[in-house]
C-alpha cells in the first residue's frame, strides 16, 4: 500500500474493502485521508464561494474588495474542512472506545483513525459531485435524503433525520462494517454490525439535532 498512489488506494477501499482493511491493520496512513477530505473541502468551497460570498454581501454590507473576499474565503475553507476533520476524530474515537470494550486484542488508535479516514470515499465523492453540479448549473441545490420519498410527512424531527440519510451516508458505513470487522478481528459478522449500527445511530443523532433546532428558527 505504501507504494500505491492516493487515487488506487481510494479505488481498492471500493472494489476490495476487506482485503484494503486488512492491509491497513499493518499499515496504517493518516496522511492520505487527511489530504483527500482537505482537497475535497477546499474544491466545495470554491465551487460555492460565488454564491456564498454574494450571500454574506447582501447580509453584511460588506464590500467587493480582493482583500475581504480572500478573508471570507478562508472563513468558509476553515468551517467546512474544520467540521469534516472534527467529524473524522470523532467518528474515530467513537469506534476506538467501542471496539477496545469488546476486543482485548484491539487495534490502535492510528489504525482506528485511518480505517475511518478511508470509509469517507463515498462523502469525498458526495462533496466532489456536489461541487462539480454547483460549477456545471451555477445553482446551490439543498442536498434532500430519504425524506424525498416521503413527501407528505409533517413530523419535523422524522424529516429532519430522514434528510441526513441518503445513499452515500448508507455507503460510508456499508465500508465502516468492514473496517470495524477487520479491527475487531472478528469472524462472526453480527459484532462489527452491532457496532456499526450503534454509530450510524450516535452519527444520524448527532447530523439530526443541529438541523432540527434550525427548522424552528
Amino acid at each position: 500500500m505504501g507504494n500505491g498512489s492516493i487515487l488506487g488506494s481510494y479505488y481498492k477501499t471500493i472494489i476490495e474493502p476487506n482485503k484494503f482493511f486488512h492491509e491497513l491493520l499493518e499499515q496504517p496512513n493518516i496522511l492520505r485521508p487527511f489530504l483527500i477530505i482537505l482537497l475535497s473541502g477546499m474544491a466545495l468551497t470554491a465551487a460555492t464561494f460565488p454564491h456564498t460570498y454574494k450571500e454574506i454581501q447582501d447580509l453584511f454590507g460588506l464590500g467587493s474588495s480582493l482583500s475581504t473576499a480572500a478573508i471570507v474565503f478562508i472563513i468558509l475553507a476553515l468551517m467546512i474542512c474544520g467540521s469534516a476533520l472534527i467529524e473524522w476524530v470523532m467518528l474515530s474515537v467513537f469506534i476506538y472506545f467501542i471496539t477496545a470494550l469488546l476486543s482485548p486484542a484491539s487495534s490502535s488508535f492510528r489504525t482506528v483513525f485511518s480505517v475511518a479516514g478511508f470509509s469517507w470515499v463515498p462523502i469525498i465523492l458526495k462533496t466532489l459531485s456536489f461541487a462539480a453540479l454547483v460549477l456545471i448549473t451555477g445553482k446551490v441545490f439543498q442536498p434532500v435524503g430519504m425524506q424525498i420519498l416521503f413527501p407528505n410527512l409533517d413530523n419535523h424531527a422524522v424529516v429532519a433525520m430522514l434528510n441526513q440519510v441518503e445513499p452515500f451516508f448508507i455507503w460510508q458505513f456499508v465500508l465502516l462494517y468492514f473496517g470495524v470487522k477487520v479491527l475487531l478481528k472478528s469472524s462472526s459478522p453480527m459484532t462489527p454490525l452491532l457496532v456499526v449500527v450503534i454509530t450510524f445511530a450516535a452519527n444520524l443523532a448527532l447530523k439530526t439535532i443541529p438541523a432540527l433546532m434550525t427548522s424552528f428558527l
